[in-house]
């Protein structure tokens, strides 16, 4: 059985299957581009301890904020104030504090100055502590804080339990209002 081969047929299927090779390659590629683009985590990691951190309270002396102190669980709350989702988060946080009342240190960390901070809280009537990092970029490298709003939940070990980036949602405030308040 003699068969023909037609040269236009085998050019086609060599075409055919180099076409392929390329949409595959072309996929891989274009699956590794969108990983390097992704932002990295924002935010602390869920187990990281949290050192002290040397603070400026809006009402007060310098202090160190001191969260493994092993009585309670703790709420940072780091905003800046010209932040439009921070101010839209701050209706949630007062909320928040409201319901779980001082079973929890709820503490509001600005990344702003000491003036407008202290304009900001009274502006916005927050219920909660506030202060600023003594030495902010220290802080924010310290905790991979990388946007505001975040809410950070560290455990009475002073270990942190959870974080959350950007406006909270009814869902995460839910899980937030359950923390701990042993």
């Amino acid at each position: 059985m003699n068969m023909k081969v037609d040269g236009y047929s085998v050019f086609l299927h060599v075409a055919l299957v180099a076409l392929c090779l390329v949409v595959v390659l072309l996929g891989l590629e274009n699956q590794r581009l969108r990983r390097s683009l992704e932002p990295p985590p924002s935010g602390p990691v869920i187990g990281q301890s949290v050192d002290s951190i040397r603070w400026q309270p809006l009402d007060g002396e310098e202090a160190t904020l001191d969260l493994a102190s092993g009585e309670r669980e703790s709420l940072l709350l780091v905003f800046t104030t010209d932040c439009p989702a921070c101010r839209e988060n701050q209706q949630a946080w007062k909320a928040l504090h409201q319901e779980i009342g001082d079973a929890v240190n709820v503490v509001g960390i600005s990344l702003s100055e000491l003036e407008a901070t202290r304009s900001y809280r009274d502006t916005h009537a927050l219920s909660f502590p506030v202060g600023v990092p003594a030495k902010p970029q220290e802080f924010t490298e310290s905790l991979a804080i990388s946007g505001v709003p975040m809410t950070i939940r560290v455990g009475p070990d002073g270990r942190v339990r959870g974080s959350w980036s950007g406006t909270l949602s009814d869902r995460q405030l839910s899980e937030l209002s359950k923390a701990d308040r042993g």
